[in-house]
């Protein structure tokens, strides 16, 4: 009787400390997304077009329905001499904006060009 107790609670505590786990990464993905963008932001304050495109890719790649990362990756590729990059992606981001638009999803634009 003794064992089987000690047996669930090795059990329970095995899978607490594996949500745990789950619950961690989850966070620290989230952290360091919203940092790809921060530091992307950082980088065009310094006039490092290079590395702003770079970490908004990131962005990009982690939450591709962020249509500010798309205008911010414009904004940067236009700096950076790349035009047609740069008008992809504002393209890009005007159509998500459009479609969370028709759809009545609630976004926050607040780096987005006025249409």
């Amino acid at each position: 009787m003794i064992q089987e107790i000690i047996s669930l609670q090795t059990e329970t505590l095995v899978l607490i400390a594996g949500l745990v786990l789950v619950l961690a990464n989850a966070l620290v993905a989230a952290l360091r997304s919203k940092n790809w963008f921060k530091q992307g932001r950082d980088a065009m304050s310094n006039e490092d077009t290079s590395s702003a495109i770079y970490f908004f890719s990131q962005e990009i790649l982690n939450h591709p329905e962020n249509a500010d990362a798309y205008f911010a990756r414009a904004e940067a590729y236009r700096a950076n001499g790349e035009l047609e990059k740069a008008v992809a992606d504002e393209r890009k981001g005007k159509e998500m904006v459009a479609r969370s638009i028709k759809t009545g999803q609630k976004q926050d634009h607040s780096l987005s060009p006025s249409f």
